[in-house]
């Protein structure tokens, strides 16, 4: 099985499992409600292997559910990226709202069940869309090209903080704020916030005395440069 097969079917094994142990069904049952050997469903579960389409329909009839839940978003479908739409909800707390009768997606406010991880991956996407957002107003503007867009899309990493960067579209303060307690909370190295005015709303806090312990980013940085240093070789 190539890698790629590989993830997607540990994503489908994940998926079968979890909407089996709500349907409070065995592995033996689902297996009988769809014509499948146990081990079958055991190894589509664990990622072992992929089911194909036809059996990927049985199971998600045997389920009770929408065959495209199990499928891996497919951006031509609606009905799969519906789907996804529906994840990005659960995982982000993304969803949809309407705002003047027009049809906008939204973070709203936090859910009070999120920890501080799920905190903190929600304000990194929404980073990331706001900077989207503020690029493609400089495409929309005419500021750059269709293609310069397209580039910045599929290789925004590459490119982010050169003269395409548009720093006026940022996360909202509060926003900012949340994502920096969460970070806190999980003892990461802490940041400064700046409002728009540059002063700093959330400066970093003085270490207790005595504490020297690294933060978990600095521990994984000593421990790559010392695996570093065993690979190099001596000097003859």
């Amino acid at each position: 099985m190539s890698e790629t097969n590989a993830n997607t079917g540990s994503r489908i094994g994940e998926k079968i499992r979890s909407f089996r142990i709500m349907r409070h069904l065995t592995q033996k049952q689902l297996a009988e409600e769809c014509g499948l050997s146990e081990s079958a469903i055991r190894n589509y579960e664990l990622g072992n292997r992929y089911p194909d389409e036809y059996t990927l329909m049985d199971i998600a009839d045997a389920l009770l559910i929408d065959r495209a839940v199990l499928r891996d978003p497919d951006p031509t479908n609606p009905v799969t990226v519906e789907q996804f739409l529906y994840a990005l909800e659960k995982l982000y707390g993304f969803s949809p709202k309407l705002v003047d009768g027009e049809l906008c997606f939204t973070f709203g406010n936090t859910p009070e069940s999120f920890s501080d991880q799920q905190v903190i991956d929600r304000y990194l996407l929404a980073d990331l869309l706001y900077t989207w957002c503020g690029i493609r107003d400089l495409m929309v503007e005419g500021k750059i090209t269709q293609e310069e867009y397209h580039e910045w899309q599929i290789a925004h990493s590459d490119v982010k903080g050169t003269d395409i960067d548009n720093p006026k579209n940022q996360m909202p303060m509060a926003q900012r704020m949340e994502m920096e307690t969460a970070r806190r909370n999980l003892g990461l190295v802490p940041a400064p916030v700046f409002d728009e005015n540059h002063v700093n709303v959330m400066p970093i806090p003085p270490r207790k005395k005595g504490d020297n312990k690294p933060f978990p980013e600095e521990k994984k940085a000593e421990e790559l440069v010392k695996q570093k240093r065993k690979r190099k070789p001596k000097n003859k």
